[in-house]
């Protein structure tokens, strides 16, 4: 309930982000600042500090940020971490000081960017819809990444939303998160970042994020709240005390059948989860994953052959691509780990355009793993040896 609570604010954040009423708002509070004086303009844009944790190789870069200022930095290997702890604290702030955000950086060759086109109303769906599209757009599949999206444009006459999407495989981001566990540091925000700055994405699953609390804010909502209390006190104080009875009893009920709907479902998601998983614990026993075919085949096709299409079909790949020798591709396929029987599909064509050979080639997928081990091969010698052994034994006795 919290999470479906948190999407749905989520999603209205963004379509305020993208309205003009967010446009003109922020036009109209610049206005208002830049005829004030410079410390009233610094009050007024406070703005929390936030710190952003790289990890490179051998070390841990660590940077305290407020806006584009460096507010200091320290560089950490994994055996001193704990000398340098007072460094650490210091930068991570207490109280009012403590930074708002903690950010894990990834290197740019670590996060793969790409931009595609959907139809409007995928927006009110947008996860899960990606997660359907991943293997088409991206080499993965949807439960081998971490991703995350922003809306780039909207294009109302056609009804269309314009995307970016980050992807990171899930290796990378355990990997990272891995090292600055023993900082002691709760992440938010998982990101990709280069010269520029970061990219403005959060590749931390919803699951794993903290939240880093805002003492000023926190203080403001209870003022808030407060004031709002005050005012219902006042305003419906002989309401509230004829029906509270009524409404906590009705209130207990009401919780009481959520609570045991919950129970039930949360029963049902359980049992169909491990029965997912399961199956899918079963269908990698029984074919090798895309991403070991695909570097398989980087290995072996000669640089003189390039690949135009590789389809994945139940237990089957198809291969279409350009090579100069394509007659050769069986023979050199044959000795793959992971394929075998491969044949041509149709005839072989050449490009008038590449001067290249045109080919399409059908293999049968196969799990090595999953195969019994062979049976060790009989040294004929060895049999003859025993069995002279034996005979000389009967003899003497």
């Amino acid at each position: 309930m919290i999470q479906s609570l948190r999407q749905n604010l989520e999603r209205l954040r963004q379509r305020y982000a993208e309205s003009g009423l967010n446009t003109f708002l922020t036009w109209w509070w610049q206005e208002l600042m830049d005829c004030l004086p410079e410390h009233w303009r610094e009050f007024l844009r406070y703005e929390q500090a936030r710190l952003m944790v790289l990890p490179r190789e051998g070390e841990l870069q660590i940077q305290r940020l407020r806006g584009d200022k460096l507010e200091g930095e320290l560089l950490l290997n994994a055996q001193d971490a704990e000398l340098e702890r007072g460094a650490l604290d210091r930068l991570v702030g207490d109280g009012d000081e403590r930074v708002g955000s903690i950010i894990v950086g990834l290197s740019a060759d670590q996060v793969m960017r790409r931009r595609l086109t959907l139809p409007e109303a995928a927006a009110a769906n947008l996860p899960q819809v990606l997660s359907f599209e991943m293997d088409r757009q991206t080499p993965f599949k949807a439960d081998q990444v971490y991703f995350d999206s922003r809306v780039v444009r909207r294009d109302n006459d056609s009804r269309q939303l314009h995307l970016e999407i980050a992807v990171v495989p899930k290796p990378l981001v355990e990997a990272a998160l891995a090292r600055v566990k023993p900082l002691e540091l709760a992440p938010d925000v998982v990101d990709g970042c280069d010269e520029k700055g970061r990219y403005g994405f959060n590749l931390l699953p919803a699951g794993l994020r903290t939240h880093q609390s805002d003492r000023r804010l926190r203080i403001n909502l209870i003022l808030a709240a407060g004031v709002i209390a005050l005012v219902g006190v006042v305003m419906w104080q002989s309401l509230i005390l004829r029906e509270q009875a009524a409404e906590n009893l009705l209130a207990e009920v009401e919780l009481a059948k959520v609570e045991a709907l919950e129970s039930a479902e949360l029963e049902k998601q359980v049992r169909e989860a491990i029965e997912a998983a399961n199956f899918l614990a079963n269908k990698r026993k029984e074919r090798p994953t895309s991403i070991e075919v695909i570097r398989e085949l980087t290995q072996l096709i000669p640089d003189s052959t390039w690949l135009e299409r590789i389809s994945f079909v139940n237990d089957q790949i198809q291969l279409q691509g350009q090579s100069e020798r394509a007659d050769q591709l069986i023979g050199i396929l044959g000795n793959a780990r992971y394929l075998e029987a491969p044949t041509f599909q149709g005839i072989i064509q050449p490009d008038g355009q590449t001067r290249k050979e045109r080919f399409t080639i059908m293999a049968k997928l196969r799990n090595p793993a999953a195969e019994p081990p062979a049976a060790a091969p009989v040294d004929p010698n060895s049999e003859q040896e025993a069995s002279d052994g034996a005979n000389a034994i009967a003899r003497s006795e």
